[in-house]
């Protein structure tokens, strides 16, 4: 669709993917001889013809994310992100469910602030859909002749109300873009030192011995997190110094970062890097020797690098750059641990008065381009504060998302539920619920200890099990497990490698279950299937009994061949079942033997294949 005014064109184009999904994007081009502003950024503004019946968004913040909100459609309903990072009130995504029974999704596909908004026409024979860059967060200066095209907005729908089939389409949409190379499509597991060491208990030895261990349980990644640069001075709080990449602290680590680098390389594994690139501390060096990168709106300190020109763009790319070949990453872990809000303003910055945020995302997207064309095989993982900037914007620049700072189980099955909407299951990280360290309310999160004698065998299978879900980590002190504990973790993380990244990559993937709930209000059970899209026809099941979990419960499976008869192996005792497709898509799986906080997994495979063995 095309719109002429008096100065200016807008054209908004909807192109649908083989898969089903539609990309909505629109462009601007200024008729004017003295040049336009726009205003108003919509990337989507179409209608559908379905009276409009419910609405549903996931709010989000610290520890909270993807918190669902059900509302009526009884007039517009709108939701909308200013804090400058894209989930960090609210998630990206719009679900619409009609009166037909179709849902239809939509998410913007942006880093910053954005707008969805869903309008029932008077009428009654349908909705107006808008979205795409918040109103009145950006004014774009064009000069005549110019054209500008606003960010995407990418949009699924299923005659049938299926989320699943919503997430299908979205996937294979991401997964079309995705960046990608060997270690990301490994699905490798990670150990990162945050929660058990945070900054002020980490050093050299301790980062060492964890590494020892890592590799002796079938580790593939050690990621060294925050607490590595800065100056010597003990007393120097890792925020603050936010900027001064060129710092090492060598009262920690008096070998340099090179040195674990090499020692992780030694033992067969791959070696990860934290760094907030666009962060900036307020003791930082770089604030004073280069204030031309410092973003401040009407004066007041953001506390970010603004990489909305040129000269910044090139300092972030060469500091990173660097980072990757001084100290031979194989892994850079992204973080933003702060809301810009509506950005910055300030004159001599490559933007305009009112679209500094807009410009400083494109920076940073241009930067990850160029530093992914340098360093092909390094894996770029999105974190900001957890999961605050979760969205398709960041993950064209991105392998791999952090989806939540907070690990503790009922939360990971709930975030990993809602981050699945629109993000494939192997773009997903999280670690089983960790080990923090502190005393008491200082925790940030209830604290997990494996090596506990109290933690039953089941309970501990319960925990690493929800953490492979998805690409698999830990970040506990493994360097004070003892063997039995060690042991036990091998084993699990074995099993991952044998049997459930190959199903979860680029498997067809499955929530067989409503949302869990991190304070016990949701659903008792949660169930995930991944098959396989091969010949082989392979796949896993997970069923999760909850601490608020009923006493039974009946799990039904889809997406299988009717006809075929599948052979399901419970991966704790071996014992084998084999049912029809059909019988596993209509009465499903009963499971009355597990106990709260207890888990099953079920391999499942053709039963020919099994017999022919």
């Amino acid at each position: 669709m095309t719109i002429v005014e008096q100065e200016m064109k807008r054209e908004y184009t909807a192109v649908r993917h083989a898969e089903g999904a539609t990309v909505y994007t629109a462009s601007f081009t200024c008729l004017a001889s003295a040049g336009c502003e726009v205003r108003e950024a919509y990337s989507l503004d179409e209608f559908v013809s379905d009276a409009a019946v419910r609405a549903v968004y996931y709010t989000g913040g610290w520890g909270k994310e993807h918190t669902p909100v059900s509302v009526e459609v009884n007039g517009s309903v709108r939701i909308e992100n200013r804090k400058g990072r894209s989930s960090a009130d609210v998630h990206p995504l719009l679900l619409v469910y009609g009166q037909s029974g179709a849902v239809y999704a939509y998410t913007v596909a942006w880093s910053g602030n954005w707008t969805l908004e869903v309008e029932p026409s008077a009428s009654g024979d349908g909705f107006a859909v808008r979205g795409g860059l918040a109103e009145n967060s950006i004014a774009k200066r064009l000069a005549a002749g110019e054209t500008w095209e606003t960010p995407k907005v990418i949009g699924a729908a299923s005659a049938a109300g299926s989320l699943n089939e919503i997430s299908a389409q979205f996937h294979a949409w991401y997964e079309s873009v995705a960046p990608r190379n060997a270690l990301s499509e490994l699905l490798p597991v990670e150990w990162n030192h945050w929660w058990s060491y945070e900054d002020k208990l980490i050093n050299e030895q301790v980062f060492k011995r964890n590494v020892d261990r890592a590799a002796e349980i079938g580790v593939e990644v050690c990621t060294l997190d925050a607490g590595w640069f800065g100056s010597d001075d003990e007393s120097e709080n890792w925020y603050d110094v936010r900027g001064d990449w060129h710092k090492v602290n060598r009262k920690r680590f008096p070998s340099g970062i090179r040195s674990l680098s090499d020692y992780v390389h030694a033992k067969g594994m791959k070696f990860g890097l934290w760094c907030e690139i666009e962060g900036l501390g307020v003791k930082a060096d770089l604030r004073g020797s280069h204030p031309q990168f410092v973003a401040e709106r009407d004066g007041a300190f953001l506390g970010y690098v603004c990489l909305g020109g040129e000269e910044a763009q090139r300092w972030a790319y060469d500091t990173l750059a660097g980072m990757i070949g001084d100290y031979d990453c194989d892994w850079i872990k992204i973080d933003f641990n702060l809301d810009p809000g509506e950005g910055c303003n300030c004159a001599g910055h490559g933007h305009g008065p009112e679209d500094g945020l807009y410009a400083h995302y494109q920076g940073l997207y241009r930067v990850f381009e160029q530093i992914r064309e340098r360093f092909p095989e390094v894996v770029l993982e999105s974190c900001s504060s957890g999961g605050l900037r979760t969205d398709l914007g960041t993950m064209e620049q991105m392998h791999v998302s952090f989806l939540s700072d907070p690990d503790y189980s009922e939360h990971q099955l709930q975030v990993f539920w809602g981050a699945s909407l629109i993000l494939p299951p192997q773009r997903c990280l999280h670690w089983a619920w960790s080990t923090t360290c502190g005393e008491g309310d200082a925790r940030p999160f209830p604290t997990m200890d494996f090596s506990n004698p109290d933690l039953s065998e089941a309970a501990f299978k319960f925990h690493m099990r929800v953490a492979m879900l998805h690409t698999t980590g830990y970040s506990h002190p493994l360097e004070q497990y003892d063997a039995r504990t060690l042991d036990a973790m091998r084993e699990q993380i074995a099993f991952y490698k044998e049997h459930v990244r190959d199903a979860i990559r680029g498997g067809a993937y499955y929530r067989l279950t409503p949302q869990a709930d991190r304070s016990g209000q949701g659903a008792g059970w949660n169930a995930f299937q991944y098959a396989k899209r091969d010949e082989t026809g392979e796949g896993c099941l997970f069923v999760f009994r909850l601490s608020n979990g009923e006493a039974a419960a009946r799990i039904v499976l889809e997406g299988l061949e009717a006809d075929q008869r599948y052979a399901l192996q419970d991966a704790d005792t071996g014992a084998t079942i084999v049912r029809t497709g059909a019988e596993l898509m209509g009465e499903g799986l009963s499971f009355d033997d597990l106990q709260p906080v207890e888990s099953r997994v079920l391999v499942f495979r053709p039963a020919a294949t099994l017999n022919a063995e």
